[in-house]
C-alpha cells in the first residue's frame, strides 16, 4: 500500500497489479483519512455560521460534483476502465500530500488570524484551492493510468 508513491501506484494500477482486497484497504484508509480530516475541521475554533461559510460550502459541493464529472471523463477518454478504484486508490497518496501541505497553512492560518476562521472568506477560497489541487492531482495521474503513459522515465518530482 503506497500512501506518498503516487508513480507507483500508477504503475501498479496501469499494470493490474492492485489486488481486490488491496484496493478495500485503499478505500478503508481513504475513508478514515477523510473522516479524521472532517473531524479535525470540525474541532477548529469559531463559530460555523457565515455568509462566506454558506459560500464557501456551496462551492465546495459544486467543486465536488464538477471534479468528479471530469475526472471520470479523463478516464473515459482513455481507456475507460476501472474509474473508480482508479480514483480511490490515487486518492490516498494525493490526500495524504495535500494534507502535508496544507495543514501547516490551517494551523498557520487558526494561531495568528483572530477571526474565526469559517466565517473569513480566505478560508472559504483557500478550501475551494484545496479541492482543485485535490482534482487536479487525481486528473493528471488518471490521464497516465488510462492511456498507459507511466513508466520509469516518466517521474516528475512531487506529483
Amino acid at each position: 500500500m503506497y500512501f506518498w508513491n503516487t508513480k507507483q501506484l500508477a504503475l501498479d494500477l496501469c499494470e493490474g497489479k492492485v489486488t481486490e482486497r488491496q484496493q478495500m484497504w485503499y478505500l478503508l484508509a481513504f475513508t478514515v483519512l477523510a473522516s479524521v480530516c472532517i473531524q479535525v475541521a470540525l474541532w477548529l475554533p469559531g463559530e460555523r455560521v457565515g455568509f462566506s461559510t454558506y459560500v464557501g460550502g456551496l462551492a465546495a459541493i459544486g467543486m465536488t460534483i464538477l471534479g468528479l464529472r471530469d475526472c471520470y471523463q479523463v478516464n473515459s477518454r482513455g481507456d475507460g476502465r476501472d474509474f473508480v478504484i482508479r480514483f480511490v486508490c490515487v486518492s490516498l497518496p494525493v490526500t495524504c500530500r495535500l494534507v502535508a501541505v496544507f495543514l501547516p497553512l490551517v494551523i498557520v492560518f487558526v494561531l495568528f488570524i483572530h477571526e474565526p476562521p469559517y466565517t473569513d472568506p480566505w478560508f472559504s477560497l483557500g478550501i475551494i484551492y484545496a479541492q482543485l489541487a485535490y482534482y487536479g492531482r487525481i486528473r493528471v495521474w488518471l490521464i497516465k493510468i488510462s492511456r498507459a503513459e507511466i513508466s520509469a522515465s516518466s517521474f516528475a518530482p512531487f506529483v
